[in-house]
């Protein structure tokens, strides 16, 4: 905890490994996060599986302070001249073609349901609907959740794990998860949900 703000500290809670539960574990590096909050976390690497996690991590009910509006994500098209601003359209740039690629891949293998869980801003979704393909998404931003639904597409409000029974029964043809595991509480049951969402042979991105 050295080198970590107190009142960083009190939103901490120190956790096993979030994969195989093991306690056994070494610091792996620590961090400072230098474009948002400009606090300093710890690391840890798992002894028993090698994953690497974040630890002590933020509690959840403490984590919305840290997805602001300027986080990328979450963050409107503004003529604000900034540097976040211009690493997020550089950011942009590097990845738009692979959302050309991704639109390419669906149309060839007759994805037309698809699911997107933490869709942030809903670039990705409207550059999906316009290609004729029907999003649902999965958000925990509220703001995000109404400019999504302000557009035509069907959102809810929480985590997929908090959702399942509102999800139950439904089935896509593709789930899209980029730049979400990371961020997950519970990535083994997030998983094991995904895959009862998928149809049999589905694709979990």
């Amino acid at each position: 905890m050295k080198n970590i703000k107190q009142e960083t500290i009190e939103k901490l809670e120190n956790v096993s490994c979030p994969l195989c539960d093991s306690e056994e574990r070494d610091v792996f590096l620590t961090s400072k996060d230098y474009l948002y909050s400009k606090e300093v976390f710890s690391i840890d690497k798992c002894c028993e599986c090698n994953a690497i996690y974040t630890n002590p991590r933020v509690r959840e009910e403490s984590i919305g302070e840290y997805y602001h509006d300027e986080y990328r994500s979450y963050a409107k098209e503004t003529r604000k001249s900034s540097f976040i601003k211009k690493v997020r359209w550089l950011m942009g740039k590097l990845f738009s073609n692979s959302r050309k690629s991704l639109v390419k891949h669906f149309l060839e293998n007759n994805v037309n349901n698809v699911l997107e869980v933490g869709p942030g801003n809903g670039s990705l979704i409207n550059f999906l609907t316009k290609n004729k393909i029907k999003c649902t998404a999965v958000e925990i931003n509220d703001e995000c959740v109404r400019s999504i639904k302000s557009k035509g597409v069907e959102c809810f409000n929480g985590s997929l794990t908090s959702l399942e029974g509102v999800l139950e029964g439904r089935i896509f043809d593709a789930i899209i998860m980029i730049h979400v595991f990371e961020h997950l509480y519970d990535p083994v049951s997030t998983l094991d949900l995904a895959k009862k969402l998928l149809k049999p042979g589905g694709v979990l991105y």
